[in-house]
């Protein structure tokens, strides 16, 4: 099921691409039953789901956002979703940055020992969630290590 800011976003790229359907069709964009025929259908072959509460917030999301972004012609949104496993990763690794103490350069070498030589936004999905582990284990190890010494 999408949050309620998902829906905000989500709605009306909907009603876009079903405009722009309708239009390249010649559908009345007024006509109910066509309308949920068609919604139904681009569900059903995008995510194999019926409607969005059995969606999944994250990959759900992004693929139907993807999908009707690409029938309305919505570059910015294709290129969002495109990234959101990398954002979604830099997220939480912002996350792990503000709860511990953690440093550019710490962050830097576990980059270098990855092999990695790219700024943060050009790191993929997966080795953003190398980088994510590395950083909650040096978190955890860190805050044990504060806690045994109290």
């Amino acid at each position: 099921m999408f949050t309620k800011s998902q829906q905000r976003l989500y709605r009306p790229m909907v009603n876009r691409a079903w405009q722009i359907h309708c239009a390249e069709t010649g559908k009345s964009p007024d006509a109910d039953a066509a309308h949920k025929e068609w919604y139904r259908q681009q569900l059903v072959e995008t995510c194999g789901i019926y409607t969005t509460k059995q969606a999944s917030p994250t990959k759900d999301f992004d693929a139907l956002m993807a999908h009707f972004a690409s029938i309305a012609g919505d570059e910015a949104w294709i290129r969002r979703t495109a990234e959101g496993d990398e954002r979604r990763m830099r997220h939480l690794i912002r996350q792990e940055i503000n709860a511990g103490q953690i440093s550019e350069p710490y962050i830097a070498g576990i980059l270098r020992n990855m092999n990695i030589d790219a700024n943060l936004v050009d790191v993929p999905a997966a080795h953003l969630w190398k980088l994510w582990n590395a950083l909650k284990r040096h978190n955890a190890r860190h805050a044990a290590t504060q806690h045994a010494c109290a």
